[in-house]
């Protein structure tokens, strides 16, 4: 079976937090909010109640995955503050948004960056990737645990031509 986009999504959340579940044992349930402004029906946000099912099933007792989506908690540039003061465990943040407290960043925002989903995660698990990721963390004070692919983009032209470049 080939796994999914949702599948590898909640892999990657699931492996991220089961690695305190030893010292959840001896404790209450270790709170997580996970927030996101992307509403109910996207992928993503549907990895994240994959996520909390698959942890309870995994650590029953061991975790309170409490999940905030459509912006319900914060909004869109309140995800990445409520990480950084503590106030949310987990969200999804944008390149955009870590280029605008990292500049030499935002070249990952460019389009045709990156040719597809596997491209994307293999500069992310490359050297160059790890690089990216301690910066963020050093900078910011958040962890990036991995990326998500949300597809290509449209774009619509007024009359037809031929689009090679950006």
């Amino acid at each position: 079976m080939k796994p999914t986009r949702l599948t590898h999504l909640a892999v990657c959340a699931v492996s991220a937090v089961a690695l305190t579940a030893g010292a959840a044992f001896a404790q209450d349930p270790i709170e997580v909010k996970f927030t996101t402004v992307s509403v109910p029906t996207d992928l993503h946000t549907q990895a994240m109640g994959v996520f909390k099912d698959t942890l309870d099933a995994s650590e029953p007792g061991a975790f309170d995955i409490q999940l905030y989506d459509s912006g319900s908690l914060f909004g869109q540039n309140g995800d990445l503050d409520a990480l950084q003061r503590g106030n949310a465990e987990m969200a999804y943040v944008s390149f955009q948004l870590i280029a605008d407290a990292i500049p030499k960043f935002g070249l990952l925002t460019a389009g045709y960056l990156f040719q597809d989903a596997d491209h994307y995660r293999k500069f992310i698990e490359s050297d160059l990737g790890a690089e990216f990721k301690d910066t963020v963390r050093d900078e910011m004070g958040i962890e990036i645990l991995s990326v998500c692919y949300l597809g290509t983009r449209q774009l619509n032209l007024r009359k037809a031509m031929d689009v090679q470049t950006p």
